[in-house]
């Protein structure tokens, strides 16, 4: 399963082999959609993203196994992922795919 992340470049810059997901928040939010990703971060309603247009501008892709019963699949675009949840998903993949301005 590919999902995509858009985060901040201090996000970005602390994923690591042991920590692919660099926790900051309880929640974490992806997509399987790397287009939705990109407008939905970018649409100035995300997260106070209308205050700080340049806060969301690194764009990650994960390959996991496919753990649907871990993940919680919030609309067709939008997947969410429990702190707690974590350790339950195996990371095959992470890619930064690059800086999105």
């Amino acid at each position: 399963m590919k999902l995509y992340r858009l985060m901040s470049e201090k996000e970005s810059n602390s994923i690591s082999p042991d920590r692919p997901f660099s926790w900051n928040s309880k929640f974490k939010w992806f997509s399987p959609n790397k287009d939705f990703i990109l407008n939905r971060v970018k649409d100035g309603k995300f997260n106070n993203s209308n205050f700080d247009n340049k806060r969301y501008t690194h764009l990650v892709e994960y390959v996991i196994n496919d753990y649907r019963n871990v993940l919680k699949i919030v609309s067709n675009y939008e997947i969410m992922l429990a702190r707690k949840d974590e350790p339950l998903i195996t990371v095959l993949q992470v890619s930064k795919v690059g800086e999105m301005l």
